[in-house]
């Protein structure tokens, strides 16, 4: 009598296609599901003693993937699931402070690497349009990502006041306050 292998009762983490279960023409195709990895197989090993004994599965394994080492530009990062092999994956965030966008949280795909964010940069200002009343001398740090902004500015000949460059809030134009057109008064006569 020809012994003939049963399917395994827990086949998580693989995909099989069983073709020919008796021994010895044994022909079980078997790969891994997705969020597992590794080299599957499908083994008659354990029932060639005992017709109806369940083969083997061997090889695959959890794909579980690790935090970034560079953050720069996230914050607030909740990963709720790296293990693929529990369920979807699940990493919310959010922008750094000087940073702008929307977090995007790419999965690994192989055991141990990181995930991938991406979605936030970096806020850069521009010059106003309109500095009348201002002299800008030096524009030194623009990109709020690198730092702070940087600007040496004070009120023209046509101005007093004291003149202060505020950053921007998303990329686009930083603001010059603090300066007011002088007044000319007519002496009394």
């Amino acid at each position: 009598n020809p012994i003939v292998c049963s399917s395994p009762v827990d086949i998580t983490g693989y995909i099989v296609t069983e073709h020919d279960t008796e021994v010895p023409s044994f022909n079980v195709s078997v790969v891994c599901a997705s969020g597992y990895e590794g080299d599957a197989s499908a083994s008659p090993s354990s029932c060639a003693g005992a017709s109806m004994a369940p083969y083997t599965l061997s090889g695959c394994y959890g794909i579980v993937c690790s935090t970034p080492r560079n953050l720069r530009g996230y914050r607030g990062l909740v990963e709720t699931n790296l293990d693929l092999s529990l369920g979807p994956f699940d990493v919310t965030g959010g922008c750094a402070t000087n940073y702008e966008g929307v977090v995007t949280a790419t999965a690994c795909v192989a055991d141990g690497a990181p995930y991938t964010l991406s979605g936030c940069r970096p806020i850069v200002c521009t010059s106003p349009p309109v500095t009348h009343g201002y002299d800008v001398t030096r524009e030194y740090q623009l990109d709020l990502g690198l730092g702070p902004l940087d600007v040496t500015v004070s009120c023209s000949l046509s101005s007093v006041g004291s003149a202060v460059a505020t950053p921007c809030n998303a990329s686009g134009p930083y603001s010059l306050t603090g300066c007011i057109p002088k007044l000319c008064v007519r002496p009394p006569l």
